[in-house]
């Protein structure tokens, strides 16, 4: 990236102030423009009217994740928001994780379905989208505006971010976030809990960082 810029001359837009700083550090003047959500899609409701439409339980303690799968190592952090969940789930046998992803990790992601069963979550305690809705089609804002909605906590700990919308969307719709305080997370996430984690220099010749797992379950357990 720093090369392609050094060498066109043309001007990047960064989509958050981290961005600016990391090109500004490489002596590359950036221009600003962050991403955003539609309020008339995403709006607060009735987490119970929601639950209702999506056929979801009203009494479960309800844990979403929504992110891509694909590439390995996960950038979205798959693995940990897992064994979290895992973790969260033996003390708290009524939670239950929506996934909204590729279960498959058809892009050279990972195979979720067994990660899953490597660390004992009951498929009772999971509710995963359509696939081929969610996949293929792609699910109406209604859809996620009502996902968002019915959640307690949406779990986000992605190893880094360039914005990051969904993070932006469900603070709109109502529940806290659980992101990683990396990257541009903690530009976007003002209702909910930032964690740690150990930096780890990646494929894409930068630092991305590995969410600590002890800490996405205490940020569970205060949700």
């Amino acid at each position: 990236v720093v090369e392609f810029f050094k060498n066109s001359g043309a001007t990047p837009i960064a989509m958050s102030r981290f961005g600016v700083r990391m090109l500004s550090d490489q002596g590359i003047p950036a221009l600003y423009a962050p991403h955003a959500f539609d309020p008339a899609d995403y709006y607060p409701g009735d987490r119970n009217e929601a639950r209702e439409r999506l056929g979801w339980p009203t009494e479960a303690f309800l844990v979403s994740c929504v992110g891509a799968n694909k590439d390995l190592p996960p950038r979205k952090s798959w693995p940990e928001m897992l064994r979290a969940f895992a973790a969260f789930r033996e003390k708290h046998d009524d939670a239950i994780l929506y996934l909204h992803t590729d279960l498959l990790g058809m892009a050279k992601g990972v195979n979720i379905g067994q990660l899953l069963a490597s660390l004992d979550v009951p498929p009772r305690s999971v509710i995963v989208a359509d696939q081929y809705q969610s996949q293929i089609l792609g699910a109406d804002r209604s859809y996620m505006r009502d996902v968002l909605v019915a959640t307690d906590v949406v779990l986000h700990t992605s190893r880094s971010e360039g914005f990051g919308v969904v993070q932006l969307e469900a603070q709109a719709c109502g529940p806290p976030v659980i992101a990683t305080s990396h990257s541009a997370m903690p530009e976007v996430v003002e209702a909910g809990w930032l964690v740690g984690g150990q930096p780890d220099y990646t494929y894409q010749e930068s630092w991305m960082m590995i969410p600590e797992v002890e800490e996405i379950v205490h940020a569970l357990t205060e949700a």
